[in-house]
Parts: C-alpha cells; sequence; structure tokens
C-alpha cells in the first residue's frame, strides 16, 4: 500500500477535519519550498514533504499533529505517527518524542513555531493534542512513589510512568530505592547502631536490643540495663554502652560493649553534693564520660560538670572532674566522639575537646550539629558543610552544602561517617556527602520520614527507623534498610 494510500485509509476512520483526505494528492512526496506547486491543492510543503495543510492539530488526522518550524504548517505523515530509536523520523528536522511520535524538538517555549505548543521533555506538544494533559499533568523529570510503584513523569513515556515496584517493600524517592523490612522493634527506639553485621538499639524500657541486619529478622534483649526503679541515664555508641545513674543516694557508673561483655560496674560516689544528677552518658574508647549538675539548689540545678571515668577504672574509685560547661541545661551535649584519649564534643552549638584533665575550647569551628570520628579524623557538620577537625583544632570545610541545623536535637544523630563517606539528614533528604571530593548526592527523600537518631549505615546499607504513616512516632516502628553505596 502506498503512502498516499496509507494516508486515506487513515483518515477514513479519524476525526472531523478540514481537509478533504479522499483528494488525490501528492502527500509524502519531497518537496523543496513552502509554495511548491508539486503539493497539489490544500496541501502544502513543510519539513521538505507534501503534506495537508493545517492551522491546529485538530485539522489533522487522529494520531497526526499539526507541524513545522514556520508557516504554512502541515500534519504529520502516516510515519512519523510511529517511531522509534531504530525507526528515526525521516524530516531532518524532527526528532522522535518520548510518546514515539516524530515532533519538533525544544528546549523552551520558544523554540516551538506555534504559540499553542509547550515544550515538553524536549518535544513540541499541542494544547489540542489528545493527551496533552497527560504531559502536563505532572513536571518532566519529576518522581514519586505510588505505595509501592516508583514512578517517573515524561521521561520515558507522556506522564506519570512506573520505573520500578518494590513489591512488598516501601518505595522512596528520588532514586527508587526499596526499603526492605529487617525488623518490628517494639516502641520508640534510641540510638540505632550497627556492629559486626549486627542492629542495636535501647528500647522504651531502657534495653540493649539486637537483630540480625537481614529482612525479616526478630529481635530480642541484648542487655538487660538496671532495673526498673533506678534513675539511670543511658547511650549506645557504636560497640558500646554506657549508663550512669542514682541507685539510692550513691551515683554509679557502667560502661560494656553491645555483646554484654562488662568492661567495669563501679560505685562513682555518694550524692552529697545538693541536686547533683548524671545525665548524659557518653561511652568512649577513652572510657565513659558524663556531665552532672553541680552546687544547685533545691529548686534549680547548677554548673554543668564533664567528668570522666577511664576504662581501667577497677573497683570503687573517684571519677576525674574535667570542668565547667558552659551551658545553662543540665545536659547540654548533644553530640560526641572520641579519638584515642581525646573526647571532641558540641555544647550548645560550640566544638570542645577534652586535653587531659582539663577542657579545652571553645574551638575555631562552626556552629555543630553533630560530630563523627574515624581513622583519626574528626569531622563536624555545620548548617553550611562538613569540616574536617584539624590537630590544632581549627576547622577546614571540606563539604559545601546547606543542612539544617532542626535536624539535630537531643539524642539525635544526624550525620553516620562511613569510610570516606558522611551520611547525613537534611530537611528534605538523607544524603551521602564525600569528604575527599566534596561530592553530595540524595540517597532517600522525607517521603518516608526518618526518625531522629535511629539511622546507621555499613559500606552497603543504610538502616532506618520509620514507621507506618512516614512520620516518627505516629505508627508501628519498622527498622528498613536500603543500598546506598552504589
Amino acid at each position: 500500500m502506498g503512502v498516499a494510500a496509507v494516508f486515506t485509509a487513515l483518515g477514513a476512520c479519524s476525526k472531523t477535519n478540514n481537509v478533504d483526505q479522499s483528494t488525490a494528492l501528492a502527500v509524502g512526496e519531497q518537496c523543496g519550498r513552502p509554495d511548491d506547486p508539486g503539493c497539489g491543492p490544500g496541501a502544502v510543503c513543510a519539513l521538505g514533504f507534501c503534506r495537508h495543510g493545517c492551522t491546529t492539530d485538530a485539522e489533522c488526522a487522529q494520531g497526526a499533529i499539526c507541524i513545522g518550524d514556520m508557516p504554512p504548517f502541515g500534519c504529520s505523515l502516516p510515519a512519523e505517527i510511529a517511531c522509534s530509536s531504530s525507526q528515526p523520523c525521516e524530516a531532518e528536522a524532527l526528532s522522535c518524542g518520548i510518546d514515539g511520535v516524530c515532533r519538533l524538538p525544544c528546549e523552551q517555549d520558544a523554540d516551538c513555531s506555534r504559540n499553542e505548543h509547550h515544550c515538553i521533555a524536549g518535544s513540541c506538544v499541542g494544547e489540542g493534542e489528545r493527551g496533552f494533559e497527560t504531559w502536563a499533568g505532572c513536571e518532566t523529570g519529576s518522581v514519586q512513589c505510588s505505595e509501592s510503584s516508583f514512578q517517573e513523569c515524561n521521561v520515558t513515556a507522556p506522564g506519570w510512568v512506573e520505573a520500578k515496584n518494590c513489591g512488598a517493600d516501601i518505595c522512596t524517592v528520588p532514586e527508587g530505592r526499596c526499603l526492605e523490612l529487617v525488623t518490628e522493634p517494639a516502641g520508640d527506639i534510641l540510638g540505632l547502631t550497627v556492629v559486626d553485621g549486627a542492629l542495636y538499639w535501647i528500647n522504651s524500657e531502657g534495653d540493649i536490643v539486637s537483630s540480625a541486619t537481614v529482612p525479616g529478622s526478630p529481635n530480642d534483649i541484648a542487655i538487660d540495663l538496671p532495673p526498673d526503679g533506678y534513675d539511670a541515664d543511658r547511650r549506645v555508641k557504636g560497640p558500646l554502652v554506657g549508663v550512669v545513674g542514682m541507685e539510692g543516694d550513691n551515683v554509679f557508673a557502667q560502661m560494656s560493649r553491645v555483646d554484654g561483655t562488662l568492661i567495669f560496674d563501679v560505685d562513682a560516689g555518694p550524692n552529697a553534693t545538693p541536686n547533683r544528677e548524671p545525665r548524659g552518658a557518653m561511652p568512649t574508647t577513652a572510657g565513659l564520660f558524663w556531665i552532672e549538675s553541680r552546687e544547685g539548689s533545691e529548686t534549680s540545678y547548677g554548673q554543668p560538670v564533664l567528668v570522666h571515668l577511664g576504662v581501667d577504672a577497677m573497683g570503687s574509685v573517684t571519677p576525674t572532674e574535667l570542668g565547667p560547661v558552659a551551658s545553662i541545661e543540665v545536659n547540654p551535649i548533644h553530640s560526641y566522639c572520641a579519638i584515642d584519649d581525646t573526647l571532641y564534643f558540641i555544647a550548645d552549638g560550640v566544638l570542645y575537646r577534652t586535653a587531659g584533665t582539663a577542657i579545652e575550647g571553645p574551638l575555631d569551628a562552626p556552629v555543630g550539629l553533630d560530630l563523627a570520628c574515624s581513622d583519626n579524623q574528626v569531622f563536624l557538620l555545620s548548617a553550611n558543610g562538613i569540616s574536617k577537625i584539624d590537630s590544632d583544632g581549627t576547622a577546614t570545610q571540606v563539604v559545601e552544602y546547606t543542612f539544617t541545623a532542626g535536624l539535630a536535637g537531643k539524642g539525635s544523630a544526624a550525620m553516620v561517617l562511613v569510610g570516606d563517606e558522611v551520611l547525613a539528614t537534611t530537611q528534605t533528604a538523607l544524603v551521602a556527602a564525600n569528604v575527599v571530593t566534596g561530592e553530595v548526592r540524595d540517597i532517600i527523600g522525607f517521603d518516608v520520614k526518618v526518625g531522629q537518631g535511629a539511622f546507621a549505615a555499613d559500606e552497603e546499607y543504610l538502616y532506618m527507623l520509620v514507621t507506618a504513616d512516614g512520620g516518627p512516632g505516629a505508627g508501628p516502628a519498622r527498622i528498613m534498610r536500603t543500598t546506598w553505596n552504589d
């Protein structure tokens, strides 16, 4: 069947238009100029081929559109209604659109020669086309998750199209990563950490709970910390667990590994000072640090003091007071990490470190949101990026990026260091920042809310506490994982 015959057959079942499709014209023949007389009556020469003349898409047969780079415009030919990478458009001025139709290529609306056309996904699309609302119904290149379906707009076809399905798992943007359910802890959790292929956290009862890192793992108590009735503050950081508190009138301090191996359990002295209250347990390789309020009254707490108990502590020993911490809060230290015997900590946004039996600081660093230590390196997260803390206490910025202070609060972990990558939270995403190259990339967006202080990572997976409705504390808690280092 010839081109003219194909077009005639197409016109016979098409929508009503103003061109007499039964007229025998030289449609489809190559032509040289817009007024080429060889195209016959009712036809025009557009983009090098004779076409039925048109001024709107409605004047063309169903499936055809009104195209051209200048007046006069003509309807697309039957061969141009279907194109692909293996069947390119014959007219040099046209390219194959994401809908498999030959279209005028563009970068902006101004590149489209007809006013009712818009540049969408690199092609000119007319308002009068059937399906235009699908093209215009979402922002080109945007992504979304609908339950387990990861969808992209105007990428492989007009409108929202599924690019990946997570099946029984949760879909998350921006990369369409699937969140696998690892385990379902009971109640709120704090301080999620991953050590030697297992997850650990503190549950709402104050016990250390553990599970494997593979999907569908059960969880159970790993360490039964001091029983109910003790006034104790607990924290897990990496492989270490610290507990400080009151037992009757005595202060006690415990430190262990997450596998239950006890490092020390000592009586840290009688409560002889009014309103003495140990808080903010900070277990480190250098021992256990904590904050006590001293010289208070019956109605208010006094000056916070940093206290240290060494890892070689045995029996009844006297902890070392390292000095006061300038703050009006009872427990001002929200983030800390240690390199050898030196503790780095942020108090009310200000960076300090210990030096022997004293506190050194404030150090010359930006207002800090969180800290991470590894391989004798200390990194500080601030509102505008990540800085490396040099040995002289000064900060050198290694990543420029806008983070947010609102996500680093008491007991929350806003960053995790894995090799050269810092995983950190922002208001809209959880990102990976390379401290060597300075590159930052999104890992997941917060269409799935990550519980503050409840994410950890190893070389392959990111582990997060999420809730049923995507908001922390608003539904059954679930620990889920997704790949991040790919």
